[in-house]
Protein backbone atom coordinates (compact mmCIF):
# COMPACT_ATOMS: atom_id res chain seq x y z
CA UNK A 1 0.00 0.00 0.00
CA UNK A 2 0.98 3.39 -1.07
CA UNK A 3 1.48 5.34 2.33
CA UNK A 4 0.54 8.48 0.78
CA UNK A 5 -2.48 7.58 -1.02
CA UNK A 6 -3.37 3.99 0.17
CA UNK A 7 -3.21 2.67 -3.71
CA UNK A 8 -2.49 -1.39 -4.26
CA UNK A 9 1.26 -1.65 -4.88
CA UNK A 10 1.48 -4.89 -5.43
CA UNK A 11 0.63 -6.98 -9.40
CA UNK A 12 -2.59 -8.90 -9.36
CA UNK A 13 -1.37 -12.34 -9.04
CA UNK A 14 -3.71 -13.21 -12.21
CA UNK A 15 -1.58 -10.31 -14.43
CA UNK A 16 1.66 -12.66 -13.58
CA UNK A 17 -0.03 -15.94 -15.07
CA UNK A 18 1.20 -16.26 -18.51
CA UNK A 19 -1.83 -17.79 -21.23
CA UNK A 20 -1.78 -21.25 -22.22
CA UNK A 21 -1.27 -21.88 -25.35
CA UNK A 22 -4.16 -23.22 -27.35
CA UNK A 23 -4.47 -27.22 -27.67
CA UNK A 24 -4.58 -28.83 -31.23
CA UNK A 25 -7.99 -29.91 -30.62
CA UNK A 26 -9.59 -26.42 -30.34
CA UNK A 27 -7.74 -25.33 -33.59
CA UNK A 28 -9.29 -24.97 -37.04
CA UNK A 29 -8.55 -28.16 -39.06
CA UNK A 30 -5.87 -26.90 -41.78
CA UNK A 31 -4.38 -25.11 -38.36
CA UNK A 32 -3.81 -28.40 -36.93
CA UNK A 33 -2.80 -29.81 -40.16
CA UNK A 34 -0.34 -26.67 -40.67
CA UNK A 35 0.94 -27.86 -37.25
CA UNK A 36 1.90 -31.69 -38.27
CA UNK A 37 3.64 -30.26 -41.46
CA UNK A 38 5.96 -27.99 -39.60
CA UNK A 39 6.79 -30.25 -37.32
CA UNK A 40 7.62 -33.18 -40.29
CA UNK A 41 9.87 -29.96 -41.58
CA UNK A 42 7.23 -29.54 -44.22
CA UNK A 43 6.96 -26.33 -43.77
CA UNK A 44 6.09 -25.06 -47.29
CA UNK A 45 3.45 -27.45 -47.30
CA UNK A 46 2.15 -25.85 -43.94
CA UNK A 47 2.53 -22.43 -46.08
CA UNK A 48 0.28 -23.68 -49.15
CA UNK A 49 -2.24 -25.08 -46.66
CA UNK A 50 -3.01 -22.23 -45.16
CA UNK A 51 -2.64 -19.65 -48.21
CA UNK A 52 -5.64 -22.49 -49.85
CA UNK A 53 -7.97 -22.15 -46.37
CA UNK A 54 -7.48 -18.32 -45.62
CA UNK A 55 -6.40 -16.74 -49.13
CA UNK A 56 -3.43 -15.03 -47.44
CA UNK A 57 -0.40 -13.78 -49.60
CA UNK A 58 2.83 -16.21 -49.52
CA UNK A 59 4.18 -13.55 -46.90
CA UNK A 60 1.86 -13.40 -44.66
CA UNK A 61 1.00 -16.98 -44.84
CA UNK A 62 4.92 -17.59 -43.91
CA UNK A 63 4.21 -15.40 -41.38
CA UNK A 64 1.09 -16.97 -40.15
CA UNK A 65 2.23 -20.43 -40.27
CA UNK A 66 5.59 -19.51 -37.77
CA UNK A 67 3.43 -17.87 -35.62
CA UNK A 68 1.35 -20.41 -35.37
CA UNK A 69 4.32 -22.68 -34.68
CA UNK A 70 5.98 -20.43 -31.95
CA UNK A 71 2.62 -20.28 -29.75
CA UNK A 72 3.08 -24.11 -29.85
CA UNK A 73 6.66 -24.02 -29.39
CA UNK A 74 7.96 -25.33 -32.55
CA UNK A 75 10.39 -22.64 -33.13
CA UNK A 76 13.09 -24.35 -32.97
CA UNK A 77 11.83 -26.91 -35.85
CA UNK A 78 12.96 -23.77 -38.40
CA UNK A 79 16.31 -23.20 -37.07
CA UNK A 80 17.09 -26.84 -36.98
CA UNK A 81 15.97 -27.19 -40.55
CA UNK A 82 17.98 -24.00 -41.36
CA UNK A 83 21.27 -25.23 -39.98
CA UNK A 84 20.74 -28.24 -41.79
CA UNK A 85 20.69 -26.79 -45.09
CA UNK A 86 23.18 -24.41 -44.55
CA UNK A 87 25.43 -27.40 -43.62
CA UNK A 88 24.77 -29.14 -46.19
CA UNK A 89 25.34 -26.43 -48.69
CA UNK A 90 28.96 -26.01 -46.92
CA UNK A 91 29.22 -29.82 -47.27
CA UNK A 92 28.44 -29.36 -50.92
CA UNK A 93 30.98 -26.62 -51.83
CA UNK A 94 33.66 -28.37 -50.22
CA UNK A 95 33.06 -31.38 -52.18
CA UNK A 96 32.80 -29.40 -55.67
CA UNK A 97 36.09 -27.64 -54.74
CA UNK A 98 37.87 -30.64 -54.01
CA UNK A 99 36.44 -32.35 -57.66
CA UNK A 100 38.01 -29.46 -59.23
CA UNK A 101 41.20 -29.30 -57.75
CA UNK A 102 41.37 -33.03 -58.19
CA UNK A 103 41.04 -32.36 -62.10
CA UNK A 104 42.99 -29.51 -62.57
CA UNK A 105 45.93 -31.22 -60.46
CA UNK A 106 45.50 -33.91 -62.80
CA UNK A 107 45.16 -32.00 -65.92
CA UNK A 108 48.84 -30.56 -65.15
CA UNK A 109 50.22 -33.54 -63.94
CA UNK A 110 49.03 -35.52 -66.91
Amino acid sequence: MCRHCGARLEPDVQEDVPASKPSRADLPAWQATALTMFEQGRVIDAIKACRAETGLGLKEAKEAVERLAAEHGLSDVVRRQQRTQTLGCMILAVVGVSLIASFVWLSIRG
